[in-house]
């Protein structure tokens, strides 16, 4: 009841859009930040799975499948490597 009239409101509906993609690029800066210091490898992981990432949320604009893709990029590199 309270929600639907929430759905409505065209601040939450600007969130909505604005949210998910600024959630994604805090989570990317704070990830390369730590993996400076971490050797050249983790550097490189990191980096790519966030271009990765970026790449897959402003092709499909489908937060699930961006965070999703770069997760397991970012896992098979830091197994391979």
């Amino acid at each position: 009841m309270a929600l639907s009239q929430l759905s409505n409101n065209p601040v939450m509906q600007y969130l909505g859009r604005k949210l998910p993609a600024s959630v994604m690029l805090i989570l990317c800066l704070y990830m390369l930040q730590e993996n400076i210091g971490q050797g050249e490898t983790s550097f490189f992981a990191s980096f790519i799975a966030s271009i990765l990432t970026a790449t897959l949320h402003l092709k499909f604009r489908h937060a699930l499948l961006s965070i999703s893709g770069g997760v397991l990029t970012y896992g098979i590199l830091k197994t391979i490597l």
